[in-house]
């Protein structure tokens, strides 16, 4: 069974060392989010990924989903402190997204990949939950040896992702090497 995240570990995720080698924004030279009104962060955790599109995109919706408590409750508080109105914090099961159908316009699933159970039952609530078209990004561990990151024998290879992609139907699965550590792929449903 996958680890999770330990929320103990939480100053971590929004450390200087992983901004000088995953900058968030990078994410935006690869999508297109103008025009986006609703856009999940699936395992948002602190909110590495989504405080930085909330804040770029004021006019744009952004559901922040986790499964853990603590960490919840940590980007509340960063929610709070920025004066975000256009964040959504919502408590999440694992296969069971809190949203309804056709309700995302983008997708982001960040480092959930390698930690998920069951990545076909999830797909499918990313599958439910995204409009037709919609963008469908993750963003996870490429399975070399690192001092840091999960353990190399919990991590995915990408083509782990697009076989699981092929056989949902996503459209256009587009790998973007814009990371040392971590593959970047982008599909649509």
């Amino acid at each position: 069974m996958p680890h999770k995240f330990n929320p103990e570990f939480a100053d971590r995720l929004d450390s200087e060392e992983r901004r000088s080698i995953q900058p968030p924004e990078k994410i935006f030279e690869i999508i297109d989010f103008r025009d986006k009104g609703v856009i999940v962060d699936i395992g948002a955790g602190t909110g590495y990924f989504s405080i930085p599109l909330a804040l770029k995109f004021p006019k744009s919706l952004v559901y922040c989903l986790d499964i853990q408590d603590e960490m919840l409750r940590i980007l509340k508080e960063k929610v709070e402190r920025l004066n975000l109105k256009n964040v959504r914090i919502l408590k999440s099961e694992e296969n069971k997204l809190p949203l309804g159908d056709n309700t995302a316009d983008v997708v982001i699933m960040a480092h959930v990949f390698h930690e998920l159970e069951n990545p076909v039952k999830m797909f499918d609530e990313v599958k439910r939950i995204l409009k037709e078209n919609g963008e469908f990004v993750v963003i996870d561990w490429k399975p070399i040896p690192t001092d840091f990151g999960p353990p190399l024998e919990e991590r995915k290879d990408v083509s782990e992702l697009l076989s699981i992609l092929n056989r949902f139907g996503f459209k256009e699965p587009k790998e973007f090497d814009i990371y040392e550590y971590q593959y970047v792929v982008v599909s649509r449903k």
